[in-house]
């Protein structure tokens, strides 16, 4: 998408803001940018690919918009229609840095104690009830339970593997029907997930000797689901060595938080929901490459195998 530039923010800055005059903008990246009023005053831009992005993203900002001591945008203005050209929030500024951009300056102990402090907000975020399972924007064919979700999910995700040529039809049905015959989730209730957090929507700031967590700034991603699906999300994006320790961080605070097992940030309650990401990258644009697709297919395979085949159960061919 193409970046707006200053004269389009200033436009968004008269018409969210009547009066008020955009002096300087910089780009912060993912869409987002910092703006410099005439009166001296700051603003956090966030722009959209589409509306429906923005959409979401008010949708779960509105959720959490009583949450004032939380570490999330607060809105000022906002047209996730795009009736300047480009869908737009604008909210007041969170403090920090991308985390990816000062983890250099971390060591092991300050990316632990990050970790638990996003393992917090995390936790409290999910605290939010997001009142239907998938999207918080369309109430239309909303699912009821979790099982129905994931099984509609699969039945929209799995034909465009197979029609993009990243999975065979037999994978596709082997996939649909073991999840049809043993996914059982355990909750009742969809919490409201950020679906984005990553070490670039994660703002970091020093203080005195130490890091805090400034704020988390993508919410285009947003749904109700379960915190599983949050806890698989965050672990492929910090999935380098060095954010190891900030892992352990958030599993380790987050869990101490939650009464409820089936929330915790535990190998076997993510296995179905690692599946679900796996036909997630087999759809997107970066599995391109046929060796990509083919360990993406592998690792389906593996976690597929291991969560739900019994000993005569049939295996995930792995040729494309």
């Amino acid at each position: 998408m193409p970046q707006p530039g200053h004269a389009q923010l200033a436009a968004i800055v008269a018409r969210a803001m009547p009066g008020a005059q955009l002096a300087q903008s910089a780009e912060r990246g993912d869409g987002r940018f910092t703006l410099t009023l005439a009166d001296g005053s700051l603003l956090d831009a966030q722009t959209y690919a589409e509306p429906a992005a923005a959409q979401r993203a008010v949708a779960a900002l509105q959720l959490l918009r009583g949450e004032v001591d939380l570490a999330v945008p607060q809105l000022r203005a906002l047209d996730p229609q795009g009736s300047t050209g480009v869908a737009y929030t604008l909210a007041d500024p969170l403090p920090g840095e991308p985390l990816l951009r000062v983890l250099p300056q971390l060591n092991d102990d300050a990316c632990y104690r990050l970790g638990r402090q996003l393992g917090e907000i995390v936790y409290r975020i999910h605290r939010m009830a997001a009142g239907r399972y998938g999207t918080l924007t369309n109430t239309r064919n909303a699912a009821a339970d979790e099982r129905t979700y994931v099984l509609q999910r699969l039945d929209a995700e799995l034909p465009r593997a197979v029609a993009a040529r990243r999975l065979s039809a037999v994978d596709a049905a082997v996939v649909r029907g073991r999840f049809d015959r043993r996914f059982l989730p355990v909750g009742s209730t969809p919490a409201l997930i950020c679906g984005a957090i990553t070490p670039t929507s994660v703002l970091v700031q020093r203080v005195g000797s130490g890091w805090q967590i400034g704020g988390l700034v993508r919410w285009d991603a947003a749904l109700g689901w379960c915190p599983a699906w949050e806890h698989v999300t965050f672990s492929h994006a910090f999935g380098d060595a060095a954010m190891f320790s900030l892992r352990v961080g958030y599993g380790n605070a987050y869990d101490e938080l939650t009464k409820r097992a089936y929330e915790q940030v535990r190998e076997h309650a993510l296995r179905p929901y690692s599946a679900l990401l796996t036909v997630d990258h087999l759809l997107s644009r970066a599995t391109t490459d046929l060796a990509r697709r083919q360990r993406l297919l592998l690792s389906l395979t593996a976690i597929m195998d291991q969560e739900y085949a019994p000993p005569d159960d049939m295996n995930l061919a792995t040729t494309a």
